[in-house]
């Protein structure tokens, strides 16, 4: 790996992917808050906010690939630690990052190694899917009746979309399907204009054109080749799948307002999922998989947005928690500076032999600052003066060190320590009072919105099932309709029958009255 990579690129990549899990866990709090934050807001407004968490989350990966890069070693003043956690701000997690540094350095390699072989077997995959993204734009395809590609053109109109974009049945695709960016292409399954009503026809067209409009297969793009490097963030794959669901609602209220008919698009889109298939992962298909068309269904028949599922809100509950433990552990150490200028003091509770040492101190840093001034190449008194206020400077704080110092008794350092180790355990003991307390609202929310999830359940079942009722009912009464219809039919057929005997007797009696005219007149 070391003949592909420098070890500078090797240090860099190594970081990145640390820092990256970190990040990875603000993003998942930021999308959490979007979600129970914009519950009644449009999906439009949601994808904005997510998209926008999204590309933050990129620009600030690559400014700590960029960081790293010009970094070329860790210290305390120039390391990614003091670049990027901040030297005297977050100690403890400046020592995470040291910590981290050290193993690294011993196993970078070995990281960087597994995370580009499985890179690469992802590219494979992602060469594999444009390739047969690109069969399915020029094999097994015929274009429409002239009817149809006319409507088409009404409908680009309606969505404003100057690009051109064509229309083609396929023999390779069972669902609707939006391949190419600067050269769109919507497929449809072949034959599928005579199976489906035109109105629903169009509420599909209306689905995949919102994406063309919305630019949504670049965006689509981007998310594939982000989540191809960062397949091990689980924080930036949960944001990517939130903003993919939110896309297709996008393009589902789009196609609402153009049509006005829930009811017929809710039907498209179950039909199509009965006979969807597995589709490239790069083109942009029209029913959905799995529970996204459960939760887009409900959506569009209760008009009410999703909120975080149970996994989804413990997820973002332990990322609140991590990152909390760290701030506030951070904020209780005491800065590395201080550590080190008591960790000089020599272990010793009298405090005179402190005072002692500290004083020796003085007098060494006064004779080292006379020393300098006695050296063979002569000052002037200019250059003499700050040898000597330097020395009193570090007098003056090595007293202030002192005063800082209970030297008065060994009992009330004693006493002293033992009340800011209360004090700490007090706060610390708050701190996880608060932090538990989050965590049963966060717990009671979970419940709460799986009762609600029940109940909603419940009442889809229940108008499932009067549903059902209804059309049996309507099944009842189609056949009881068709009974009248066969007895009128019967009724009709034995009066043409009367009909028919009373003409024959009509024309006997006539036949006997012409004959009796004859015989009366002979």
């Amino acid at each position: 790996m070391t003949l592909l990579f420098s070890d500078n690129l090797l240090r860099s990549l190594s970081w990145t992917f640390v820092h990256s899990l970190w990040m990875g866990l603000l993003l998942t709090i930021a999308g959490a808050v979007i979600m129970l934050t914009t519950k009644r807001s449009s999906p439009s407004l949601r994808y904005g906010l997510l998209c926008f968490s999204f590309f933050a989350f990129l620009i600030a990966i690559v400014a700590v690939f960029i960081i790293t890069w010009n970094d070329y070693g860790l210290n305390t003043d120039t390391g990614p630690a003091a670049k990027i956690a901040g030297h005297s701000a977050l100690p403890l997690v400046q020592q995470v990052l040291t910590w981290l540094d050290t193993v690294l350095t011993g196993y970078r390699t070995w990281i960087v190694s597994v995370w580009f072989i499985l890179f690469m077997a992802r590219a494979i995959k992602m060469v594999n899917d444009l390739q047969q993204v690109r069969r399915l734009r020029t094999e097994f395809t015929v274009a429409p009746v002239a009817e149809w590609q006319l409507r088409f053109k009404k409908l680009c109109s309606q969505l404003n979309i100057h690009t051109p974009v064509r229309l083609l049945e396929s023999a390779l695709v069972n669902v609707p399907l939006v391949i190419g960016h600067l050269k769109p292409v919507v497929l449809v399954p072949a034959g599928i204009f005579n199976n489906l009503s035109a109105a629903e026809m169009e509420a599909v067209l209306l689905h995949e054109l919102a994406h063309i409009r919305r630019h949504d297969y670049f965006v689509n793009l981007i998310q594939r080749i982000a989540e191809m490097v960062f397949f091990f963030n689980p924080g930036f794959l949960w944001i990517s799948s939130l903003l993919r669901s939110e896309r297709e609602n996008c393009c589902d209220d789009v196609v609402i307002v153009h049509t006005h008919d829930k009811e017929r698009y809710v039907n498209a889109l179950i039909r199509f999922r009965e006979h969807m298939m597995q589709h490239p992962s790069y083109a942009l298909g029209f029913p959905g998989q799995g529970k996204s068309l459960f939760n887009r269904i409900f959506r569009i028949v209760y008009s009410k947005n999703r909120s975080l599922s149970a996994f989804e809100g413990v997820f973002a509950a332990m990322s609140i928690v991590v990152c909390t433990a760290l701030l506030t552990q951070s904020a209780n150490k005491v800065p590395e500076t201080v550590k080190q200028s008591f960790a000089a003091v020599p272990a010793n509770r009298d405090a005179t032999a402190s005072v002692s040492y500290f004083n020796a101190i003085a007098m060494q840093a006064s004779e080292t600052s006379k020393s300098t001034s006695t050296k063979p190449v002569r000052k002037t008194t200019r250059q003499a003066q700050p040898d000597r206020t330097a020395a009193i400077d570090i007098h003056e704080t090595v007293k202030q060190q002192i005063s800082t110092i209970s030297y008065s008794a060994p009992e009330k350092t004693t006493l002293h320590t033992i009340d800011k180790k209360r004090e700490e355990a007090d706060e610390q003991r708050r701190l996880a009072e608060k932090q538990r307390k989050e965590a049963d609202e966060l717990r009671q929310l979970a419940a709460l919105s799986r009762a609600e999830a029940e109940t909603q359940r419940k009442e889809a079942e229940i108008q499932r099932f009067e549903a059902q009722k209804q059309r049996e009912e309507a099944e009842v009464q189609r056949k009881k309709a068709d009974e009248f219809r066969a007895q009128a039919e019967v009724q009709r057929k034995e009066a043409e029958l009367q009909r028919i005997q009373a003409e024959k007797l009509r024309r006997q009696a006539e036949l006997i009255r012409s004959e009796n005219t004859k015989s009366n007149k002979a």
